[in-house]
């Protein structure tokens, strides 16, 4: 948590949690650095390990997470960001399995943006597609015609793994500055880098009210 706060984040999104429970230690100790978890927990994989994606978003915004289709070629986790004017804002998280076929996992997608990206203005879908962006594959060349034909920019633009393949992103409506300052780092000893950008939308926090009392019951006359 501490390398993910450098940049003192209002929304941190993750692929492959691990988190195979909704409550735990681990959403315990997210809820001490002042975050609220969003997530799904992993399907049931054949290996003991990885899987699972959510959103952890600061305490003062209150997020709801919004159910939606269980895909068999990608683990998704949808989260409702309030945002001033009575508007909102969907932050989508989606993992690829590898394992599955990938026409499959075309057809999904789509299926999962015809549901949220026609009803909402506001959206950013970020995670691991593992396909290799930077080249000229079939399936980086056939994504790409996707989010153009949904009119849609992908932002992240450089290696996103140690092995030097783009297999993370960041997509949104293709509207100028809507997400700006995109930065990549590594953390070791992480596989993947870590995508730092900025959404240039307002959410809606709740202000914290204190209020101080004296208890007259334990007065002693």
């Amino acid at each position: 948590m501490d390398d993910l706060l450098v940049n003192s984040p209002k929304i941190i999104i993750i692929t492959e949690t691990w988190l195979t429970a909704m409550k735990n230690k681990t959403t315990a100790d997210i809820k001490e650095y002042g975050f609220n978890p969003y997530h799904k927990i992993r399907k049931h994989r054949e290996k003991e390990i990885g899987g699972g994606v959510g959103t952890l978003v600061k305490a003062d915004i209150k997020c709801t997470q919004v159910p939606s289709k269980s895909y068999h070629s990608f683990e998704c986790s949808v989260t409702k960001v309030p945002l001033l004017k009575n508007k909102y804002m969907l932050i989508i998280v989606v993992y690829r399995l590898q394992f599955v076929p990938m026409g499959e996992f075309f057809d999904e997608f789509t299926d999962m943006l015809d549901a949220f990206t026609i009803m909402y203005e506001d959206f950013v879908i970020a995670g691991d597609i593992n396909i290799h962006l930077e080249t000229n594959e079939t399936s980086s060349t056939r994504f790409n015609n996707l989010l153009e034909v949904y009119n849609l920019k992908q932002h992240v633009d450089g290696p996103t793994h140690i092995k030097g393949h783009t297999i993370d992103i960041v997509i949104s409506p293709n509207k100028p500055l809507y997400i700006t300052d995109v930065s990549i780092r590594q953390i070791e000893p992480h596989h993947h880098f870590l995508i730092d950008f900025v959404i240039n939308v307002s959410a809606l926090s709740t202000a914290t009210k204190v209020i101080t009392f004296r208890d007259k019951k334990n007065v002693d006359s």
